[in-house]
C-alpha cells in the first residue's frame, strides 16, 4: 500500500511538471521570490519598517573575487549569470580550466556548531557578522559590506517586530551605534539575517566534536558556515566543480572548490547542491524548492521529468482510463439500442 502511494505523488508530481513545460521552453532555474520576507514586518508601535536601501548593500559586485583569507584562482570572477542557469550572479571563468584545478580554497567567514536550531544558528552568525562590522578589526567592514551584505536572501524573516531586532542588537557589542549613527537600520538587519539563512552552508556531521562517539538523545550537534564567495556558485545536476570540505589544525573550516572536467573560457561553473542520483525526482523537487526556492531544469531532471510521466501513463492512468471507456460505450450503445437507432 505504500509502495503504491509513493508512486502516485512521484507520477503525479511528474505529469504535472511535464503538462507544465511541454511544449515550451526549458524551465527556468531560478530563486523564486518569498512572499514573507522583513518588508513586511511592522513594529509592536504598529509602524513598519524604514524600507531604505543604503548604497553599500544596494550593489551586486562583479568581477575578480578577492577572498578575506585563503586562494581564490584569478582565473574565475564573478558576473551576472543568466535565468536559465539560476539568475542572479554567478561564477565563470576568465581562460579554460584543467581538469582538478584547484580554484579556490578558503576558510570560512565564520561558522557555529551547537544544539540549537538552525534559526538560532544563524542568529549567532548574525550577531558576530553584526559585532565585526561594527568593530571593524583588521578592516574587515569593507569586505562584509562587498560580500556578506550583498548575498542573496530567501526564506521567512527571523523577526516579528522592529523591537526584537533591536533587543538582538542591543546583546552584540558596539552594535547599537549603527543603529544610532544611521549605518544601517532595522529592515537592513533583518534582511541580513535572511541572507545568512539562504547563503549557509551546513556543515557535515563528521565535522561535529561528538560524531563517532555515542551522543545522548537531548543533544544532536549540528552546524552551519558563512563562505561569501563559494555561495555564489550556481547549481546543475552535472557540475563541472567539486566542492570539499576539510577542519585543519587551527580549527578552520575549509572549503575547496576544483574543476570536475575541463571548462572552457566564458563557461559558468557549477556545484551541485544536492545529489540527486539516489533520490525520487519528487522529493529531489521538492527539497530544492524548499531551500532554494527553485526547481531545477537541467536536461538530466527534464529527462526523470518524462519518464515519470510516462510511467503513470502507461501503469496508472492507461489501466483506468481503458476500462471507463469500455463502460462508457457500452452504456452509450445500450442508450442507442433502446432509442431504436440499432
Amino acid at each position: 500500500m505504500r509502495r503504491v502511494r509513493f508512486l502516485s505523488v512521484e507520477c503525479r508530481w511528474g505529469i504535472i511538471a511535464a503538462l507544465r513545460h511541454s511544449g515550451a521552453a526549458p524551465p527556468k532555474a531560478q530563486i523564486l521570490p518569498h512572499q514573507s520576507t522583513s518588508l513586511n514586518v511592522r513594529a509592536t508601535s504598529g509602524g513598519p519598517f524604514n524600507i531604505r536601501t543604503h548604497a553599500h548593500i544596494a550593489g551586486l559586485p562583479v568581477g575578480p573575487l578577492k577572498p578575506w583569507k585563503g586562494y581564490i584562482s584569478k582565473d574565475i570572477e564573478a558576473r551576472e549569470a543568466p535565468n536559465d542557469t539560476g539568475g542572479g550572479r554567478g561564477i565563470f571563468a576568465k581562460t579554460d580550466l584543467p581538469f582538478d584545478r584547484e580554484i579556490i580554497k578558503v576558510p570560512a567567514l565564520t561558522y557555529w556548531i551547537g544544539n540549537e536550531d538552525m534559526r538560532s544558528q544563524v542568529r549567532e552568525i548574525l550577531k558576530w557578522v553584526l559585532q565585526k562590522f561594527s568593530e571593524n578589526p583588521d578592516n574587515l567592514r569593507p569586505y562584509i559590506e562587498r560580500n556578506v551584505f550583498t548575498l542573496m536572501k530567501g526564506g521567512q524573516s527571523h523577526f516579528s517586530s522592529e523591537d526584537e531586532v533591536r533587543r538582538l542588537v542591543s546583546d552584540v557589542p558596539g552594535a547599537s551605534a549603527l543603529l544610532s549613527q544611521d549605518a544601517l537600520n532595522t529592515s537592513d538587519i533583518a534582511r541580513l539575517a535572511m541572507r545568512l539563512q539562504f547563503s549557509r552552508f551546513d556543515i557535515p556531521a563528521q565535522f561535529m566534536p561528538t560524531y563517532g562517539h555515542e551522543a545522548s538523545n537531548t543533544y544532536k550537534e549540528s552546524g552551519i558556515a558563512l563562505f561569501p564567495e563559494i555561495a555564489l556558485f550556481n547549481h546543475s545536476c552535472e557540475p563541472n566543480v567539486q566542492l570539499t570540505f576539510s577542519m585543519n589544525e587551527s580549527k578552520e573550516f575549509i572549503a575547496s572548490a576544483r574543476v570536475l572536467k575541463p571548462v572552457k573560457r566564458g563557461e559558468q561553473l557549477f556545484i551541485q547542491y544536492i545529489a540527486s542520483e539516489d533520490m525520487p525526482i519528487s522529493r529531489f523537487g521538492a527539497a530544492m524548492r524548499k531551500r532554494w526556492g527553485f526547481e531545477c531544469g537541467c536536461p538530466i531532471c527534464r529527462s526523470r521529468i518524462t519518464s515519470a510521466s510516462i510511467f503513470v501513463m502507461v501503469f496508472f492512468v492507461f489501466p483506468i482510463i481503458y476500462p471507463v471507456r469500455n463502460l462508457y460505450m457500452k452504456r452509450l450503445n445500450q442508450s442507442a439500442k433502446n432509442a431504436g437507432f440499432t
